[in-house]
C-alpha cells in the first residue's frame, strides 16, 4: 500500500476545519442538552452564556500573553 503524504498546512487546515466544526456543535449541543433535562429556558441561557464569556476571558488572557 502507498503511503498518502499530506503537506502541513493541508493538514493544519483540516485540523483547524474539524475545531471549528467540533466548537460550533458543542455551542448548540450543550445548551439543548440542559434545555432537555431542566426544561428551564433560563439554565439554557446560562449555560450558552457561561461559554461564550470563557471564550472572552480566554481569548483576553490568551492575547495578553501571545503579545
Amino acid at each position: 500500500m502507498s503511503e498518502r503524504r499530506y503537506s502541513p498546512l493541508a493538514t493544519l487546515f483540516a485540523a483547524t476545519f474539524l475545531f471549528r466544526i467540533g466548537n460550533a456543535v458543542a455551542a448548540l449541543a450543550l445548551p439543548w442538552f440542559v434545555l432537555s433535562h431542566t426544561k428551564s429556558a433560563a439554565w439554557a441561557g446560562a449555560t450558552a452564556a457561561s461559554s461564550v464569556i470563557a471564550t472572552i476571558i480566554g481569548a483576553w488572557v490568551g492575547g495578553g500573553l501571545v503579545d
